[in-house]
């Protein structure tokens, strides 16, 4: 899988959606309204995500498809931009994932590749790499899965608020894939629940995500307060803007926090 930048025209965007085997996936037309406005008006920036291309429709994943040029792709993640790319009438510099041929035996083992190559197209974005072959990452980065299966079971909050509800900070975090992607950095690609390491990096997701007051809450536990009182206004302070440079941010505040915690329980004597 790579990913590259590229200009997507009204008529390369429908071509890719005509590509796909299975047109029933429902569109919201408020969606679709509200980013081709931000197209037409140019306000529209890179931070509006990088979508996803393939080889082959992920309805119909056994038949693969010949691909010549860029238009030969079908759309796999991204079908509200590329529909509001045509609505606009504008052509648009998208940074694009590519998921070719050789990445489909590692595909077809996941039980919701579109959340979950989400989540490793995040990640790459925040590491710089452009190219991953998914078969090696998954082989060499076995808690990745891992820790996407907990945090689906973990932090289910999508379910909990409807969108027109939902707190400025779960506009970030309103996705599995995100919190997958933050959570494995944490965690240093090594996940064990019952692993001081990955319970420091859950106990600061679980107060960044669930916590209505981090003050109090953090009062309450007598957990370290500041790093997560500035993470959670990283998040809530214009919640539109780039998910990758809030998210380094994030990562580093998380670093301070371990630093203070493991200092904490050294003094008070416990293993660190």
């Amino acid at each position: 899988m790579k990913i590259e930048k590229i200009n997507i025209t009204p008529d390369l965007a429908e071509k890719m959606l005509n590509n796909r085997e299975s047109q029933s996936t429902a569109l919201s037309e408020q969606k679709i309204d509200r980013y081709s406005e931000l197209i037409q008006s140019e306000q529209w920036k890179p931070e509006g995500g990088v979508i996803t291309l393939s080889s082959r429709d992920k309805s119909f994943p056994n038949n693969p498809r010949d691909v010549f040029s860029g238009e030969d792709y079908t759309i796999f993640d991204g079908h509200h931009r590329l529909s509001s790319i045509i609505k606009s009438k504008k052509t648009l510099e998208m940074h694009t994932a590519f998921v070719e041929e050789e990445d489909w035996d590692a595909v077809q083992e996941l039980s919701n590749p579109t959340g979950i190559l989400n989540a490793i197209v995040l990640l790459m974005s925040m590491s710089g790499e452009t190219e991953v072959n998914l078969n090696e990452f998954f082989e060499e980065n076995p808690a990745f899965l891992e820790i996407y299966y907990f945090c689906r079971k973990e932090y289910e909050f999508e379910r909990t608020y409807p969108v027109h509800e939902r707190p400025a900070h779960l506009i970030l975090f309103g996705k599995i894939w995100v919190v997958t992607t933050l959570l494995f950095i944490f965690c240093r690609g090594e996940f064990d629940i019952t692993d001081q390491n990955s319970i420091i990096a859950n106990e600061y997701m679980k107060i960044l995500i669930r916590s209505k007051d981090v003050i109090s809450d953090c009062e309450k536990t007598q957990t370290p307060s500041a790093e997560l009182i500035e993470s959670r206004e990283i998040i809530e302070n214009n919640p539109f803007a780039d998910r990758v440079d809030k998210l380094k941010k994030i990562v580093d505040l998380f670093e301070d926090w371990r630093k203070v915690c493991l200092a904490e329980m050294q003094e008070l004597g416990l293993e660190a």
